[in-house]
């Protein structure tokens, strides 16, 4: 628990605070701007969060100032001061509040979710407390929305965040894991139909491709018949070793064509590079400019001179190379050809047969490889929908069961708070979205009241450490509704923090419940939380 916070610049400035609720009280007129928000904000800031140190108010008025405090859990006392203007840094103290040591923010906070004992892998510290913690001048003070907890958040984030502090969240992990890979997987084809690496082809061309390669088939079944009749003397193992050769003659003339294409352009840059200015260009420029100083350009023409011997010596040399390994491809070809000559014989079939055949076998193989990639795309994106639609249905079985149990413990306060009289607030969880309300009532006293019952709610049945309320949540619930709020916070065993004023217009049993767990109690001016008030003219 937090123990006690103290600073240098409070009018008191140690504050000691209760295991169970402590209540920042204001004044019976209910005065603004005495300092109520600004100490809750300061407990949210040493529970790690921003806000504080980003009050301008408070630090052109008080100037940067240092918080000190103190955990206790069991018999062990921790020790830790944050400065506001140096907010990523927490300083580790002896019980005199001297700085020992220093460590940042983040680990700071790994080591609250150990002091709380918070096993939730999937969830911040910061994303656990920061949206129960409700404080004038944070943005998550959203009625309708009560997951919201920062502008531009979504209800699928809210959602997923209700998920992870519930502590439900490792089936939905590992499925969203195998979404994402099954969609990177057919993100990835997709960029490569894109780029032309993979053959890109729809339906239609699928079922056209389909009928063409059963023709196809049936053609070369024609062609293997006529060899065969033709060529008694002529082997099955002949035939392979022809097709084969027949392959590796194609690859070898596929090579050749792609040498013959760099030969080609290297051969042109060779011959259409820019040489530098002439001599005859440089005369004519001193004939027109005889003032012209030339003594730049002949430098430039120098340089571009040496340039172009290094250039044309490289590709010189790669047209060299490109030249001999044409002429080793061309003997490979030819022995090829010799090879493919001597198999066939004088009582083989035509060499123009066999030629006709492995064409044939060359389309299919071609658009095999076609057709075999739009199923591996079908495949792919089946997969994905697959993975996609468990996730979504483990989701949803997962928010049914955070919902039940939500809606039941809020019917349970909310009966509390009135006696079974009045319906009770209900969320409605789907996977990405989510409902907040309460049937045929939406008062504004009801939709706050609604407010603070979910929090307690998600307090009873979670891990969230700390609840943080401040007194604009109570402005418009009715009396007897707060002096039964007042009591569900004092049966907390966790540490709630609410700022509250007005007391007097309450119950006999509430105020004097308020008095007990008040842990300061501030006024206007020099009452207020920093003794002064810069509000005044």
């Amino acid at each position: 628990m937090l123990n006690e916070i103290i600073c240098d610049k409070f009018k008191q400035q140690k504050i000691s605070l209760n295991a169970g609720l402590n209540v920042v009280m204001g004044d019976s007129n209910a005065s603004n701007s005495i300092g109520k928000s600004s100490l809750l904000m300061i407990v949210d800031f040493i529970y790690g969060g921003e806000t504080y140190s980003k009050s301008i108010d408070i630090i052109n008025n008080v100037l940067h100032h240092e918080i000190k405090f103190c955990f206790k859990f069991g018999d062990v006392m921790y020790y830790y001061s944050r400065k506001t203007d140096e907010s990523q840094t927490i300083f580790i103290c002896n019980d005199q509040y001297e700085h020992i040591n220093h460590i940042d923010l983040d680990e700071y906070k790994n080591r609250l979710s150990e002091y709380y004992s918070i096993n939730l892998p999937y969830i911040s510290f910061r994303e656990i407390v920061n949206t129960y913690s409700r404080i004038y001048g944070k943005e998550n003070l959203d009625e309708i929305y009560p997951l919201k907890s920062f502008d531009g958040d979504t209800k699928g984030k809210g959602v997923d965040r209700l998920i992870k502090l519930f502590g439900l969240y490792d089936s939905i992990e590992q499925l969203n894991s195998v979404f994402a890979s099954s969609k990177d997987k057919y993100d990835t084809f997709v960029r490569a139909e894109n780029l032309d690496i993979l053959p890109k082809i729809n339906k239609t061309e699928y079922r056209n491709n389909s009928g063409l390669l059963q023709k196809l088939r049936t053609e070369e079944e024609q062609y293997l018949k006529m060899i065969s009749t033709n060529s008694t003397d002529l082997e099955t193992e002949n035939l392979e070793q022809l097709t084969s050769l027949r392959f590796e003659l194609n690859s070898k003339r596929r090579i050749k064509r792609k040498m013959k294409t760099t030969y080609d352009m290297l051969s042109e840059n060779y011959l259409n590079q820019t040489k530098g200015v002439s001599e005859e260009e440089l005369l004519a420029l001193i004939q027109f400019f005889p003032a012209a100083n030339i003594k730049p350009i002949e430098k430039i023409n120098e340089f571009h001179k040496n340039i172009t011997k290094i250039v044309d010596s490289e590709i010189t040399k790669q047209i060299a190379a490109i030249e001999s390994n044409l002429e080793t491809i061309d003997d490979e070809i030819q022995q090829i050809l010799l090879l493919i000559a001597d198999i066939s014989g004088e009582k083989a079939p035509s060499i123009a047969a066999i030629n006709n055949l492995m064409n044939i076998r060359d389309q299919i193989n071609s658009i095999s490889t076609t057709n075999n990639s739009f199923k591996t795309k079908e495949t792919l994106d089946s997969q994905k929908k697959e993975a996609q639609e468990n996730l979504k249905e483990m989701k949803m079985i997962t928010v049914c069961d955070i919902e039940t149990k939500l809606n039941q413990t809020m019917s349970n306060i909310n009966d509390f708070i009135y006696s079974a009289k009045k319906q009770s607030p209900q969320i409605s969880l789907k996977e990405n979205s989510y409902v907040f309300r309460t049937v045929n009532d939406t008062g504004t006293g009801t939709a706050y009241k609604n407010l603070i019952v979910l929090d307690l709610s998600v307090f009873k049945l979670t891990q969230l450490p700390i609840l943080i309320h401040d007194s604009l949540l109570f402005k418009n619930v009715s009396y007897d509704a707060i002096d039964k709020i007042i009591e569900c916070y004092t049966q907390m065993s966790k540490q709630v923090f609410i700022a509250f004023d007005g007391q007097k217009n309450y119950s006999e049993q509430t105020q004097s419940l308020l008095k007990q767990h008040t842990v300061i109690t501030l006024g206007p001016d020099e009452n207020s939380l920093f003794g002064k008030s810069w509000t005044n003219k």
